[in-house]
């Protein structure tokens, strides 16, 4: 995957407390080709920093001063501003379970990446966030990438995405057609 991803057309955002995980992050996207990289080593820093340019993609550590990883995801996913809120997302833990999955996609994130992992896997992460895009959707208190599988289930209360009860496809037709764009957003 790392071949098809020219990262130097993309402008990254590091967010994370641990100023060396910070610079191991860096490295490994310099090392894949990515020359714009912004740095927060706090929440709040983040935040102003997407407000003065947006990236093209964020990387949320977890553990983040003043707004934590969590909150910092959901101040960007409940911004007015469409470019803010609908940018792509990655979020590092130390650890995670099937809970902690769960909270995280009903937070609006697009991957997770759990410590320690390798630059391949980071930029693969990266390859599917950027060049699979999942089309945005609001429904029933949640506004994010649409989920994946399983986890419709879990973060929309919705069993599957081809569930055919009537109660689905009435939710479904209320959105109408799924967008092409992930800058597009499904009403449900």
């Amino acid at each position: 995957m790392i071949d098809h991803v020219r990262l130097n057309r993309y402008n990254f955002l590091i967010a994370e407390s641990n100023s060396w995980d910070r610079r191991q992050l860096a490295s490994m996207l310099r090392a894949a080709g990515a020359m714009n990289i912004q740095h927060a080593g706090d929440g709040s820093e983040a935040l102003e920093a997407v407000a003065q340019q947006v990236p093209d993609i964020a990387i949320i550590g977890e553990k983040l001063a003043f707004l934590s990883g969590r909150e910092l995801v959901s101040a960007i996913r409940d911004h007015e501003s469409k470019p803010i809120n609908h940018m792509p997302i990655l979020f590092i833990v130390s650890k995670i379970s099937r809970k902690g999955m769960t909270e995280l996609a009903r937070l609006g994130v697009h991957e997770v990446l759990c410590k320690p992992f390798s630059t391949k896997t980071l930029i693969d992460r990266i390859y599917w966030t950027l060049m699979v895009p999942r089309p945005f959707i609001r429904i029933r208190g949640y506004f994010g990438p649409e989920p994946r599988g399983k986890f419709w289930k879990h973060v929309v209360g919705i069993s599957t995405r081809g569930d055919t009860s009537p109660d689905f496809l009435e939710d479904r037709a209320v959105g109408g057609p799924v967008p092409v764009h992930e800058t597009d957003v499904i009403e449900l």
